[in-house]
C-alpha cells in the first residue's frame, strides 16, 4: 500500500522514456519520480504525459521545458531515457499529488496521481519503449515540431497549434 497521500512532496526525476501506451496510436512520455515521504522513506510515482491533442501538447511541452528539455532537443531524444541528459535528473522538483478520480471510481480511493510538477518553492515504466527512428516517424506523422511548440508555449501556452495531421498510424 502506498504511503503517498494528496499533498506537495519533494522529488527527483529518476527515469523517463518515450513509448507507446495501451493505445499504440497515442505516444506517451513516462516520467518517474522518487518522492521523499515526510518522516522518512521514499516511494516512486509515474506521470504519463501525452501528445495526441492540442491541450496535451501544451501540458507536455510545459512539463518538458520545466524538466530541462531545451528547444534544441528532439523529442525522440527521450527514447534514450535515464542518463541521456535529455532531461535534468540533478534538479530537485516539487510534485503536487491529488487523488486519482478515475482510480477512485474503479474502487481504488487511495490512489494518487501527479497533478503538477514544480521547481521547489514554485506553484517511464509501463510504456513500451520506442526507438528514435520510430519516435521521429510518429512525431512527423502527427506534425509535432518541438522547437516551434516550445517557442509558442513560452510566449502563450494557449497558442499551441494542434498537430497538422491526424494521429492514426
Amino acid at each position: 500500500m502506498s504511503l503517498l497521500k494528496p499533498g506537495t512532496y519533494p522529488a527527483k526525476l529518476v527515469n523517463y522514456n518515450f513509448g507507446e501506451g495501451d493505445d499504440a496510436s497515442k505516444p506517451v512520455i513516462t516520467l518517474e519520480f522518487q518522492v521523499q515521504i515526510p518522516g522518512g522513506g521514499v516511494e516512486n510515482i509515474r506521470d504519463y504525459t501525452y501528445l495526441h491533442t492540442p491541450g496535451a501538447l501544451g501540458v507536455t511541452f510545459k512539463k518538458l521545458a520545466l524538466l530541462g528539455f531545451s528547444k534544441e532537443g528532439e523529442l525522440e531524444d527521450l527514447c534514450d531515457g535515464t542518463g541521456s541528459g535529455a532531461l535534468n535528473q540533478e534538479q530537485d522538483y516539487q510534485l503536487v499529488l491529488e487523488q486519482d478520480q478515475y482510480q477512485a471510481e474503479k474502487g481504488n480511493p487511495d490512489r494518487v496521481k501527479v497533478q503538477y510538477i514544480n521547481l521547489p518553492g514554485g506553484g517511464p515504466g509501463a510504456a513500451k519503449p520506442m526507438d528514435k527512428a520510430k519516435a521521429k516517424e510518429r512525431l512527423a506523422a502527427m506534425g509535432v515540431d518541438f522547437k516551434t511548440a516550445y517557442a509558442e508555449v513560452h510566449d502563450d501556452p494557449k497558442t499551441v497549434k494542434p498537430p497538422e495531421k491526424g494521429v492514426d498510424f
